[in-house]
């Protein structure tokens, strides 16, 4: 598990992190239900969601590992855009990213990613893909960055 704060990676089993202390046990992992607070929304201060929930609510990345970890990213609109470039839809500030990453094509019936000539690829599923269709669960990695797709609407 590689610790959020300072990179390092640690045992699966850690609670803590080996080089800079930091609590590993507030890291989500994909095997659990893990409940967040909704970021940038006017909600009850103790209304938590959790990903069955989310999943329900329309298509969403949340960040697993890398920057952020925990936060959820609404993909609104046809069509988002992912890269190291300020201009992106989401913005992923890495050297691993490339200016230009990735696209999320989003249709009524199902969402498609497309690696837009990356440098270092797009994974789902730890699969190098060219294009794929994103199923709620699957696991996004563009350079150093985890995210999980949710969108049970697109699933059916």
């Amino acid at each position: 598990m590689e610790c959020p704060k300072c990179h390092k990676d640690n045992s699966d089993n850690a609670t803590v992190c080996g080089a800079c202390g930091n609590d590993l046990n507030k890291i989500p992992r994909l095997d659990q239900t893990v409940s967040f607070l909704l970021p940038n929304e006017v909600i009850d201060k103790d209304k938590i969601i959790n990903f069955d929930t989310m999943e329900a609510a329309g298509p969403v990345l949340v960040v697993v590992k890398g920057r952020n970890v925990g936060e959820i990213l609404r993909l609104n609109g046809d069509e988002v855009t992912l890269g190291r470039d300020p201009k992106s839809d989401i913005f992923l500030d890495d050297i691993t990213v490339s200016r230009e990453h990735a696209k999320i094509d989003i249709d009524k019936e199902i969402a498609v990613i497309k690696d837009v000539g990356s440098l270092n690829g797009t994974y789902i599923n730890n699969e190098a893909i060219e294009e794929s269709r994103l199923k709620s669960k699957d696991e996004i990695r563009i350079g150093k960055f985890k995210f999980v797709y949710l969108d049970k609407k697109r699933d059916e």
